[in-house]
């Protein structure tokens, strides 16, 4: 015991982590499994990789040997080059990770020589293979970044590459029932999604299932200590169904509609903490949902929204798909209003912070009376240079802020773009387009004399006199996200000339102005947890900035109504009339955004507040 402890002592941490690793190969397999070295391509390959530990060298990646590893050194993006002496062919790969439970490759971008770009995710933990089959394409080299990774020593046990890909793999696709057939929907069914406590009958908490057809029923059971829900259809306040009874009763029809259109719907149910006068609880619980089929599953058919809905689940475009629009901005052009915002519905990446997803782009839409929005497109994706910022898919888009830059008439996206530290990245970026719905092509990052602009959130807005603005975060040692640092941008929004940091604190800002006042909201400082905003007002730009209080009142308004300032959107051809945007952040499922629209009150200048309406129209502004 004692001669063991004095040998470690002299262990340097690097020697520790090599004998480590020399360790783990010698208790994995020690032949190989599966592998055709006369097909394997790997194995007539240079090899050349990121960084390599002593015992775990790059060879043995390529060696035909599942037994033996190769593990960086120390990094959090590794990455592994193979190249061959004459162009081969190829169309399928096999993948084993490291067994070492704390460092797992799980998945990467693969560039080949011919500029493509292959995904390759899922790569078991336990060094079992991973098998990619794509199209036959000629290659005479591929690096694989292995932007997933976790862990300061991921790698790969081996890296197979052969010529023939067999059959490429075909998705998977649920035959559609015949026309008129009944078709039930269990709590079970994987295309339900639901958050905070539906069953438990909190404030907003939410289900939606979509389906098919042209009539549906909701079942339940009904119990004395039962609440209420909302029930809507493809994103439209429908009923408030009542799941009380003086007696548990089973399998109880809670709500019904027919005739609907043939095609896609999207069912949702809201619970709001309601309930009967003689109810012992707000719980709700169904057991199922019955659809009829129709012949059109493919088919989606709009449904015209007439007023604002705060309570609404999911809010739906024209295709039936739930609006993208997190982190997002509205900018206002001829006629119309353009909604720019993050896309959710990428893939997550396990192990990463803050339910850190693959980058999606940010989305555009367009809509006349910012009720009824049109899709036009997705921007600023994955990028399949690898010197682009956005070539590592783990470098996300978000708080997409859309402007008119005023000297060149041009449409500008200003927006974050950041690395799941806040740390290695994190910066505003610019993307420009000719028309507001876009294409958004990537400028690059914004500068600011000379320098990137640093800080996470961002706002902008344009004065009365055509001067444009930024806010952004203050990036610093302790200071990660204080959005407090205000840029005066350059006429055509591609750089900034001026900045200030205005000492306001706070995170999620959003600014506009009133009468000569200026309001700038404010999130308190705990990222994806909702708190009760703030705001402050001033007469100058610059400052100073004097601090009013919070900005929700009334029912509901606890921690702003359960979101987060997203912006604040002025109405065209009403003066005085502001629309405050809160984004449901709380909501973490793939995909689904919720978000809260409420009018905004100025009661005097310099003093504004927000109060919840469950519907409300722009006619209500005077």
């Amino acid at each position: 015991m004692g001669t063991s402890h004095q040998l470690l002592k002299v262990l340097t941490p690097s020697v520790l982590v090599t004998l480590f690793c020399h360790a783990h190969v010698l208790a994995k397999e020690t032949t190989p499994v599966g592998t055709d070295h006369a097909a394997n391509l790997a194995l007539k390959a240079g090899v050349t990789v990121s960084s390599q530990q002593d015992l775990c060298a790059k060879d043995h990646a390529i060696d035909g040997d599942r037994a033996t590893e190769w593990a960086c050194d120390n990094e959090s993006h590794p990455w592994i080059k193979l190249q061959w002496k004459e162009p081969v062919q190829i169309a399928r790969m096999v993948l084993c990770d490291r067994t070492d439970p704390q460092e797992n490759a799980q998945g990467g971008k693969i560039l080949f020589s011919d500029g493509s770009t292959l995904d390759v995710d899922d790569i078991p933990a336990d060094g079992k293979p991973r098998e990619a089959v794509f199209p036959k394409r000629t290659v005479t080299w591929l690096r694989m970044d292995l932007f997933s990774a976790r862990g300061n020593h991921a790698g790969l046990s081996e890296f197979e590459v052969y010529a023939e890909g067999g059959e490429l793999p075909h998705p998977v696709t649920a035959s559609d029932p015949a026309p008129g057939a009944l078709v039930t929907i269990t709590p079970d069914d994987p295309r339900i999604s639901a958050v905070d406590g539906l069953g438990e009958g909190r404030w907003c908490a939410a289900l939606w299932c979509p389906f098919t057809g042209t009539s549906m029923k909701l079942v339940g059971n009904a119990t004395p200590s039962s609440g209420k829900a909302d029930i809507y259809i493809d994103g439209i306040f429908c009923q408030t169904s009542e799941w009380y009874s003086e007696k548990e009763t089973c399998d109880v029809t809670v709500f019904a509609t027919n005739n609907l259109a043939d095609g896609k719907h999207l069912l949702g149910i809201l619970t709001r903490g309601d309930k009967h006068p003689s109810s012992s609880g707000t719980a709700i619980h169904w057991s199922h949902i019955e659809t009829v089929a129709g012949s059109h599953p493919e088919r989606f058919v709009p449904a015209r929204r007439s007023q604002f809905d705060p309570n609404v689940p999911l809010w739906l475009d024209n295709r039936g798909a739930p609006l993208q629009c997190h982190m997002g901005g509205v900018l206002y052009h001829e006629g119309k209003y353009y909604l720019l915002g993050m896309d959710w519905r990428a893939k997550h990446l396990p192990g990463f912070p803050f339910e850190w997803y693959k980058n999606a782009g940010f989305a555009v839409y367009s809509s006349p009376d910012l009720m009824n929005w049109t899709y036009h497109g997705n921007f600023c994706g994955p990028e399949n240079t690898p010197d682009h910022p956005l070539y590592d898919y783990t470098h996300i888009v978000a708080r997409v802020r859309p402007l008119r830059a005023t000297g060149t008439g041009k449409f500008v996206a200003l927006f974050q773009l950041v690395d799941e530290s806040f740390s290695e990245l994190n910066v505003t970026a610019v993307a420009v387009a000719d028309r507001p719905e876009g294409p958004y092509r990537w400028h690059g990052i914004l500068q600011c004399e000379g320098k990137p602009v640093q800080g996470s959130d961002t706002a902008v807005f344009t004065d009365d006199d055509g001067s444009q603005y930024l806010l952004t975060g203050l990036a610093g040692p302790t200071e990660w996200n204080v959005s407090d640092c205000l840029y005066q941008l350059a006429p055509d929004c591609l750089s900034a000339v001026k900045s200030k940091k205005l000492g306001t604190g706070g995170e999620a800002p959003a600014l506009f102005k009133y009468q000569g006042v200026y309001y700038l909201l404010h999130s308190q400082l705990t990222g994806l947890t909702v708190n009760d905003n703030f705001y402050h007002t001033a007469t100058n730009l610059w400052g100073p900035w004097q601090a009013k209080g919070l900005i929700a009142q009334g029912p509901h308004c606890d921690k702003t109504f359960q979101t987060q300032t997203m912006d604040v959107v002025p109405v065209a051809g009403k003066s005085g009339a502001f629309i405050w945007i809160g984004d449901s952040i709380r909501n973490t499922m793939s995909g689904c955004i919720r978000t809260v629209w409420l009018p905004v009150t100025i009661k005097a200048p310099g003093e504004m507040e927000l109060r919840w309406r469950d519907s409300w129209a722009l006619g209500d502004f005077q």
